[in-house]
């Protein structure tokens, strides 16, 4: 038997256990207002898009340097290019995106951005979602008897020249960039708001499919598709993870089909 005169077995035995805090109870992330939540979305677009403009210029110098002259329509789908300038933009997208959380007091960059990972079974779920959708909207391309690799993508590989570069840009630098500002830092200020997670969801999507100009009115609709999904999966998830690795599957597996046409069509 245990001894009361005993201080450990007060501790041990008679003392009540400190509660455990309801994750559900604590307080939600305040983030920035829609209004600041919008500004500094942009100001993250536009540092993004001023480093992609600079390395397009230097790029241009150095071609002309070689004396080699690249018009600017050979350069928007110059495989090379591109993927200089989304590696080059993506560490500028994601730092300022951690600097407008950082400087928004009483919040965490990882409570802020979702920088957590769910449960198993839930991102296991989310990968196997958009890999479903993958396979529709190609099935629904065939039936439209449109290509389903793009003519972009097909340009863009074949002007790559170092293939491991736009690999890296496509997989990586891409998803992390357009997940920290859409799904991560754009996500959180509007899901908050009188629009709440559905309305934060489908403006997200809207303006990612408004940014990737370089697709027609059919691909801009598929990507604003594949955004409802990747938002979906970051509310139900809480994490910004899921979005992220979504998002490389689905580059990764346009890249395979891009490669896969390329050689068959040798």
């Amino acid at each position: 038997m245990s001894d009361p005169d005993n201080p450990l077995t007060k501790a041990g035995e008679l003392l009540p256990e400190a509660p455990v805090a309801d994750p559900s109870k604590l307080p939600p992330v305040q983030p920035w207002g829609v209004g600041l939540t919008l500004v500094f979305s942009l100001c993250i677009f536009a540092g993004a898009i001023l480093v992609q403009v600079l390395v397009v210029v230097l790029f241009a110098i150095a071609s002309q340097m070689r004396g080699v002259s690249l018009s600017p329509e050979a350069m928007a789908t110059d495989g090379l290019v591109l993927a200089l300038a989304t590696c080059g933009s993506a560490p500028v997208a994601v730092l300022m995106s951690l600097l407008f959380v950082h400087i928004r007091r009483g919040c965490t960059i990882q409570d802020y951005l979702g920088l957590s990972w769910p449960e198993p079974r839930l991102f296991r779920y989310s990968c196997l979602a958009i890999l479903v959708l993958i396979l529709m909207s190609d099935g629904l391309t065939a039936l439209l008897g449109r290509p389903i690799v793009a003519e972009f993508m097909t340009q863009i590989y074949n002007t790559a020249r170092f293939a491991p570069m736009l690999w890296m840009a496509l997989i990586v630098a891409a998803p992390l960039s357009e997940e920290f500002l859409f799904r991560g830092f754009l996500y959180q200020g509007l899901s908050q708001s009188p629009i709440g997670p559905p309305g934060a969801i489908v403006t997200g999507s809207l303006l990612w499919a408004a940014i990737h100009t370089q697709y027609d009115l059919y691909g801009m609709l598929s990507i604003f598709v594949s955004g409802l999904v990747l938002g979906y999966a970051r509310w139900k998830t809480g994490s910004l993870y899921p979005p992220i690795v979504m998002h490389a599957l689905m580059n990764v597996i346009a890249t395979v089909e891009v490669i896969g046409q390329s050689y068959f069509l040798r």
